[in-house]
């Protein structure tokens, strides 16, 4: 009796360790590699060595492999024994019958699936073990590793490394847990971010819109566009015939320097408008312009009027922030006026602000602080009027008949207002 309940009891032990081969090896392939190495960057010892075993998984492999057949071969033969010896020969068809589904359930389905789920927290638990029995394994695991890359290395494979397919969420959860700690690490983080932003960016996201466009009436004189050239800095200025949104062509201020005032035109000097969809991707912009040597396009609607204009440096900025050359005004988007209180550029992008005063206004259809509260306000306030939002008061304190030039935001201590009103 008591060698039937050993017996069973190493059965079981042997399910138990086959459990734990097939489910390591599943938690190892399973384990967010970049979290792993970003947990091993902050000096945890684990997850350091959790990287190191993965760089190197043929041994990994070799040695869950091993395990895994071990402990199924020997549980079959010791059922297999207890059967015969206790039942007789003819029965030990009933050791397939009966060790199958445990095997399978207990020894591959159950563990595969409960360390799949909880890969991330099992998987610092399970590095030490694994370990050990590599050590234990060892002569075996060489034998199998050298096999392993000398197969590989028939079919022209080469070594064997881990290298996991990362996602996005994947590099996002790792620059999560990037240590942050300078102004420079803080800045190349953000970098990141806008670049996995950046192919689902589309052009009007990104365009100076018709109303801020700096351009020159195709019946201009040459002595015109030299003086707006010199008053704008820009170096490009669209050309357009009649209406602004019927831009034709673009002038490069070299050309106009090189010019004969008395005798050239505009038109004799403008060259070709490459125009875009305001829908198309910046990515996909980008590689048209440079395809086509060109560095501003004219964005247009689908009506085929003009929307904007866009730029190379434009898209540049959206990975990079801001660019300033020595022709440029730097701009203060946002000045603190006084305690809580600060002026704001109506053109300032939501997300900018956000970051900036650490605050939490909602986007929809508009980028911009103007654009909120156009959005909200349901028309163009006039300078001196107010809206509440929350716990922000915002005072229009110069717009136009088209659009807010600039406005006040005093941050209430009263953070349990949640109602919109308008003065």
């Amino acid at each position: 009796m008591f060698e039937l309940l050993l017996g069973i009891f190493v059965i079981l032990v042997c399910i138990s360790c086959e459990g734990f081969f097939s489910g390591t090896e599943t938690a190892m392939v399973s384990v967010d590699r970049a979290r792993m190495k970003a947990v091993a960057e902050q000096g945890s010892k684990k997850a350091a060595l959790i990287d190191a075993v993965l760089q190197a998984p043929e041994k990994f492999f070799s040695t869950t492999l091993l395990g895994t057949n071990i402990s199924a071969v020997l549980s079959n033969a010791i059922a297999t024994f207890l059967v015969i010896q206790y039942l007789g020969e003819q029965y030990a068809y009933i050791t397939i019958l009966i060790m199958t589904p445990l095997i399978l359930i207990f020894g591959e389905i159950v563990p595969k699936t409960v360390y799949r789920y909880h890969a991330e927290h099992m998987t610092p638990h399970l590095i030490y073990p694994l370990k050990a029995m590599s050590v234990i394994f060892y002569p075996f695991v060489v034998v199998l590793a050298w096999l392993t890359q000398l197969f590989l290395k028939l079919f022209g494979m080469g070594s064997a490394r881990f290298r996991p397919h990362a996602t996005r969420e994947d590099l996002e959860n790792y620059l999560d847990m990037w240590n942050i700690d300078s102004r420079l690490r803080t800045a190349e983080k953000k970098i990141v971010e806008r670049i996995f932003d950046f192919s689902e960016t589309d052009v009007e996201d990104i365009m100076v819109p018709l109303v801020n466009i700096e351009a020159l009436e195709i019946q201009d004189s040459i002595d015109e566009a030299v003086s707006l050239a010199q008053k704008t800095g820009y170096s490009r200025i669209p050309v357009y015939s009649e209406e602004a949104y019927n831009i034709i062509g673009i002038v490069h201020a070299f050309d106009l320097l090189t010019a004969e005032q008395k005798t050239q035109t505009l038109k004799d000097v403008m060259r070709p408008a490459p125009y875009v969809p305001n829908t198309a991707p910046i990515d996909e912009l980008l590689k048209q312009l440079r395809t086509e040597g060109n560095s501003i396009a004219v964005v247009v609607n689908e009506y085929g009027g003009t929307v904007g204009i866009v730029t190379i440096e434009d898209i540049l900025e959206e990975v990079v922030g801001e660019i300033y050359d020595e022709y440029d005004k730097e701009e203060r988007l946002v000045v603190k006026i006084g305690k809580n209180k600060y002026l704001v550029n109506g053109r300032m992008e939501i997300d900018e602000l956000n970051d900036h005063l650490t605050l939490q206004l909602p986007k929809d259809d508009y980028e911009t602080v103007a654009g909120f509260l156009l959005k909200h306000m349901e028309r163009i306030p006039s300078v001196g009027e107010s809206f509440q939002f929350a716990n922000l008061k915002f005072v229009v304190r110069e717009a136009d008949r088209r659009s807010i030039k600039e406005v006040s935001i005093t941050i209430s201590d009263e953070s349990e207002k949640t109602e919109n009103k308008t003065d």
